[in-house]
C-alpha cells in the first residue's frame, strides 16, 4: 500500500475499483469484519509505527532502482492511497546495485 491521492485521470479506475470492492464485500461479508479486527489490533499499529505506509514515489524509486527493468503496477486505486504490486523477477541474478536518491 502506498500513500498517493488519486489523480483526476485515475477517477474512472477509482470508481471501478470501488465497485469491485463493494461486490467482493457482498460476496464475502466476513472479510470486512476480519479486516477491521486486523487493523484495530495493537500489533498492526505497532507494525505501522515501525513500517509506515510510504509515498508512491518512494516505493517506486526504492523497488525500481534495485531491480532494473522492473516496474511497479497499481492494482487498486483509492482516494488517498493505492495498492501496488511488484515482481522482482529472479533474485538469484541480482548484482550489487549502488543506490542514490534521485
Amino acid at each position: 500500500m502506498v500513500a498517493v491521492p488519486a489523480k483526476i485521470s485515475e477517477f474512472p479506475r477509482l470508481i471501478l475499483d470501488k465497485f469491485k470492492q463493494k461486490k467482493q464485500l457482498k460476496k464475502y461479508p466476513d472479510f470486512a469484519i476480519h479486516l477491521q479486527k486486523l487493523v484495530n489490533h495493537p500489533d498492526w499499529k505497532k507494525m505501522l509505527h515501525y513500517n509506515p505506509i510510504r509515498a508512491e514515489h518512494e516505493m517506486k524509486w526504492s523497488l525500481e532502482s534495485r531491480f532494473p527493468g522492473r516496474k511497479i503496477e497499481k492494482i487498486n486505486v483509492g482516494y488517498h492511497s493505492s495498492i501496488i504490486a511488484f515482481d522482482s523477477g529472479d533474485i538469484n541474478n541480482i548484482q550489487d546495485i549502488h543506490l542514490t536518491y534521485p
